[in-house]
């Protein structure tokens, strides 16, 4: 079964630096991600539906990861995998480890 990932609301990173959140996804807008060792967002793979982030059906999705690097945050969140799913949430992981 294909994966299915729908991250609800937004996702908010506190930085220590600034200690303001950092907005990923505002349930429009996905500017504070990128797919994981791409360029940019992958949009063909993850679509913004009804507020929510998914993968696009009959496709497989691609990790997405922060553009900016954090140390010291907070991570809020909902999500939701559906059935056969296999997938999680990473943090402190780097694309160069």
């Amino acid at each position: 079964m294909k994966i299915k990932l729908s991250i609800i609301l937004s996702i908010f990173f506190g930085c220590a630096d600034n200690n303001e959140w950092q907005i990923l996804f505002d349930g429009k807008t996905v500017s504070g991600l990128k797919g994981y060792k791409q360029k940019e967002f992958p949009s063909e793979l993850w679509i913004i539906e009804d507020g929510t982030l998914k993968t696009v059906p009959g496709h497989s999705g691609i990790d997405l990861i922060s553009i900016k690097q954090y140390k010291d945050f907070e991570l809020e969140l909902e999500w939701k995998v559906g059935p056969g799913g296999n997938s999680g949430i990473f943090y402190f992981a780097t694309e160069e480890g």
